[in-house]
């Protein structure tokens, strides 16, 4: 009975319920950071990472929020001194706006990456 019990706890445990869209509500759950680089991620992934390529693609990797600082992508806490958050939307160029062809970013999106780097420590 025990391990009849112990066989059933451990095939119950999963990220997410395997019958609901789950992930694609909430996002991957190995992310490491606040509340802000949870809904800035899917983001970074629909939206940067598909048209970079060569050192740009480890973005993908960076699942851990402090990555973005250490690789100087953000400054924590400084979204007008961070270059991923200057190059989104230069106030410089229109043309300079990303992404590169495309309709900029909604609003709803460019402040989520900006709350995101805002509350970056």
């Amino acid at each position: 009975m025990k391990i009849l019990f112990l066989v059933l706890a451990l095939a119950s445990c999963q990220t997410y319920n395997s019958n609901t869209d789950d992930e694609a509500k909430y996002g991957p759950t190995d992310l490491v950071g606040g509340a802000e680089f949870v809904v800035a991620f899917p983001i970074i992934q629909s939206r940067c990472i598909n048209c970079h390529t060569g050192y740009h693609n480890a973005w993908s990797n960076y699942k851990d929020s402090r990555d973005w600082v250490t690789n100087n992508l953000i400054v924590g806490g400084d979204p007008d001194n961070s270059d991923f958050i200057v190059r989104i939307f230069n106030h410089g160029s229109a043309t300079s706006n990303m992404p590169m062809g495309g309709s900029p970013l909604p609003a709803s999106e460019y402040n989520a990456l900006v709350d995101w780097v805002t509350n970056e420590p």
